[in-house]
């Protein structure tokens, strides 16, 4: 459990990492980040671990990240990395 829990959070940091990077704005970034945290912590904290809610997140993690990959604003993705670093 302990485990998965760890996994659950690298994927977590991973893809909003790599969502934050393609991001426009930075209201949907943080909006984003908190939904992504607050679902993230509801999982870890659970007493029973669902694996359909896990496998819901990745397909949607998966998505998420080919719809960005689809993005061809490269000044904004620039923006971003300057705002994070």
């Amino acid at each position: 459990m302990f485990a998965k829990g760890v996994a659950i959070t690298t994927v977590a940091i991973t893809t909003v990492a790599t969502t934050t990077v393609a991001m426009t704005t930075v209201a949907m970034t943080m909006i984003f980040i908190i939904i992504y945290g607050v679902t993230m912590a509801t999982l870890l904290w659970r007493r029973y671990y669902d694996n359909r809610i896990h496998h819901h997140l990745a397909i949607i993690n998966v998505v998420i990240i080919i719809m960005l990959l689809y993005k061809k604003d490269v000044s904004t993705k620039k923006i971003s990395i300057r705002m994070l670093l």
